[in-house]
């Protein structure tokens, strides 16, 4: 019996629960039971920071739903791309146990009705051909299969060795070489305002693009188009977000990754790419503030970044060889946000030409914190990350 949707909120109601306080709560009584009500053990499941399971059954849910024949526990699915590659896919090595029994997900909230277009495409470029199910509703199963999962990014480590040999065995072959750009910069200056990025992401691009770097912006393309693009470069430098996941999962032996921070770093990452068989990325942090609404997380900060500095180690670090020198110097950036800081509305004079997005970003926003007010990033131990000098 799999417990979801409106089945979970009954069942937190009859036992006395407090209506949640973050939506994102309310469905964590998702899950699997066995016939005669008592939990499975492998059907834990973690999304983002929410740990799913059903409570304790007194009355069990009325059954909505049936599928017949056998079906294979996926997890949870939510709206978020990130979380979905990397905390949604740690069961799909049992399609290869059951190749026609649909997967069944359950949502992470109420708002997720559907599975997303580009998840059944990372299914397929994995080669799992299983149909996918959303389960929003009490249902049973004839037989319900309940794989361990076995990729969480919450897990330590985040992918256990046969999932990493499972994923080797399925990343795409890189398409003939001909039109597939060598050098890929993955950028976020085409996403909304609400998700985060930073200051002068164009100066960078311009920068790149005059050394042969193709500029892709990742949301504008089918994930199959993504996966190609990744598999076939020989550098990448992405722009921090989830774009990368989507290349960890394409990765090639031999290719070159930088992963421009705008987040302090985060021991988590670290821990994604040394779990899996491929290349590990080099994170270089040259943050030195974030903008914000008062209150928000670092997803939706707008980082300011030492172009300069960054600039200089992409060279080092062999993704360019190019001697001039972009952005605006360090000192002129300090003084700056000295002048102004925490309050983003006394800014003043930019001490650089600011394109049309950074000023709406800077419009947006209305608190800045300077990264030294936080610990050093030292204190984070990716073991892969380049600092200015």
């Amino acid at each position: 019996m799999i417990v979801a949707g409106p089945a979970v909120l009954a069942m937190r109601a009859g036992q006395g629960a407090a209506e949640p306080a973050y939506r994102r709560d309310s469905l964590r009584g998702s899950g699997v039971r066995q016939a005669d009500g008592t939990q499975h053990l492998l059907a834990h499941s973690r999304y983002r920071n929410v740990r799913f399971s059903p409570g304790e059954i007194t009355i069990g849910p009325e059954i909505l739903a049936r599928f017949r024949g056998q079906s294979i526990f996926g997890g949870i699915l939510g709206q978020n791309f990130g979380h979905n590659l990397t905390q949604s896919i740690g069961r799909l090595w049992a399609a290869d146990l059951a190749p026609d029994a649909p997967i069944l997900f359950l949502p992470e909230t109420p708002d997720s009705t559907s599975i997303p277009l580009y998840f059944h495409d990372l299914a397929q470029s994995l080669d799992v051909r299983n149909p996918l199910k959303l389960v929003s509703e009490a249902t049973a199963c004839d037989s319900l299969l309940v794989p361990e999962d076995i990729c969480n990014l919450e897990h330590r480590p985040c992918a256990s060795p046969y999932f990493a040999d499972w994923l080797t065995l399925r990343r795409p072959h890189p398409p003939q070489q001909g039109d597939s750009a060598e050098l890929v910069y993955v950028s976020r200056s085409g996403l909304g305002f609400s998700q985060g990025q930073y200051l002068q992401e164009t100066v960078l691009e311009d920068a790149l693009a005059a050394n042969g770097y193709l500029i892709f912006h990742p949301e504008a393309h089918p994930v199959s188009n993504q996966i190609a693009v990744y598999a076939a470069a020989r550098k990448l430098i992405f722009a921090d977000g989830s774009a990368v996941h989507l290349w960890s999962m394409a990765a090639q032996p031999g290719q070159d990754v930088s992963v421009i921070l705008r987040r302090p770093p985060e021991p988590r990452l670290d821990r994604w790419f040394r779990s899996l068989n491929c290349p590990q990325p080099t994170f270089v942090d040259c943050g030195i503030a974030d903008f914000s609404r008062r209150g928000e997380g670092w997803h939706r900060t707008v980082a300011l970044l030492d172009l300069q500095s960054l600039w200089t180690r992409l060279r080092a670090l062999g993704f360019h060889k190019d001697l001039r020198s972009i952005g605006c110097e360090r000192g002129l950036l300090d003084a700056w946000l000295a002048a102004f800081a925490p309050d983003v509305p006394g800014a003043g004079t930019l001490p650089f030409p600011a394109d049309a997005r950074s000023l709406d970003l800077l419009s947006r926003c209305r608190h800045v914190a300077v990264r030294s007010d936080f610990p050093q990033s030292g204190a984070w131990p990716l073991s892969g990350i380049e600092q200015p000098p």
